[in-house]
């Protein structure tokens, strides 16, 4: 990073990269008999300790093998996964982490009658504009989604939910629901991971996915900028995913939309997303939901027939696909569960 004659900040192409020089994986098998006790109300206060006394018990872990030097995703490659992984609207990933960097820990000041950025200022006021943390939440999208589609076993992306948790949901090729959590910071604030932890198992002990996996992604350096990534999975012992209302709710509006645009089912999109025996499973499980989701399917297929109010269909309301990248990713393959 350097200034120009014009006292703004110029960035090398070389900075415009992400590096990740370090994956890091936990394992925990949670056995569902030993810790269902602290789901009564009087174990509230030490739920959190006892759980995660009981995952660390069980927990082996491993560094992934990279490349020398790391694996670097360049600036339309991250856009890439940003479109198809983070919550937020961004157009430029890197940049705005950047940004974020010049900012965080001062408040930000408007200098009109200078040509200096402020410096040493110290945050005082709430009304002080702020750095935002949207550009760290789109980095963690960034890394889950390069885990997702460049790891061995691959992931086939099911769900994004939006203000919701979990905030991927994948189905592994071995027929196993993940559901991930995605994390970025520039301060190593792993110490945090036993609240998530307290989610994940709740989520495993509710049955309503397989696999619970907490991606940590952690700011080493800015220029070029680089990370370190933490993966924390657990599983429980015997279970497998048996209520998948979580999952359904969150392909509801794509259920909706993709049967009313093209006239199928909910019953036949579901076999075409899930194949017909684990589409069988979940359809047996909620036939409820199933004819809900039918209803509005019939529904907002009678107003776009009708098209009532005249508006048009825009491409982008039922083109869920991304325009960043066309073909296969030309990125580095990794072994997540293989040691270094």
């Amino acid at each position: 990073m350097k200034l120009n004659n014009n006292s703004t900040f110029i960035y090398s192409s070389k900075s415009m990269t992400l590096i990740i020089e370090q994956i890091m994986v936990s394992q925990s098998t949670i056995v569902k008999s030993d810790i269902e006790m602290f789901n009564a109300k009087t174990y509230a206060k030490v739920r959190k300790q006892k759980w995660n006394e009981h995952r660390n018990a069980s927990k082996s872990s491993h560094y992934v093998p990279l490349p020398s030097g790391g694996i670097s995703i360049n600036q339309l490659y991250c856009k890439y996964f940003s479109e198809r992984y983070a919550e937020f609207v961004c157009s430029d990933p890197i940049q705005d982490v950047l940004d974020f960097d010049l900012w965080s820990g001062t408040s930000k000041r408007y200098p009109f009658h200078s040509s200096y950025l402020p410096l040493g200022i110290s945050i005082t006021e709430k009304s002080d504009a702020m750095a935002s943390t949207t550009a760290l939440e789109n980095l963690g999208a960034i890394v889950l989604g390069y885990l997702i589609e460049c790891s061995n076993p691959p992931h086939r992306p099911i769900a994004r939910p939006v203000q919701k948790a979990p905030d991927l949901i994948s189905l592994s090729t071995d027929g196993l629901f993940f559901f991930h959590e995605a994390k970025a910071t520039a301060k190593d604030n792993r110490d945090n991971i036993p609240t998530l932890v307290e989610e994940g198992i709740t989520e495993l002990l509710a049955g309503v996915c397989d696999v619970y996996r907490i991606v940590s992604t952690l700011i080493t350096k800015f220029s070029p900028l680089t990370v370190k990534v933490f993966v924390t999975e657990m599983r429980e012992k015997t279970g497998r995913t048996r209520d998948f209302l979580t999952i359904l709710n969150s392909l509801e509006t794509t259920l909706e939309t993709e049967g009313a645009m093209a006239k199928i089912s909910t019953s036949k999109l579901l076999d075409k997303i899930f194949g017909q025996d684990l589409s069988a499973r979940i359809k047996e499980t909620h036939p409820h939901k199933i004819r809900m989701i039918d209803e509005k399917i019939r529904e907002m297929s009678r107003k776009i027939d009708e098209n009532k109010n005249d508006q048009p269909i825009f491409i982008s309301q039922t083109d869920l696909s991304c325009n960043s990248i066309e073909g296969p990713l030309n990125l580095p393959r990794i072994d997540m569960y293989e040691a270094i």
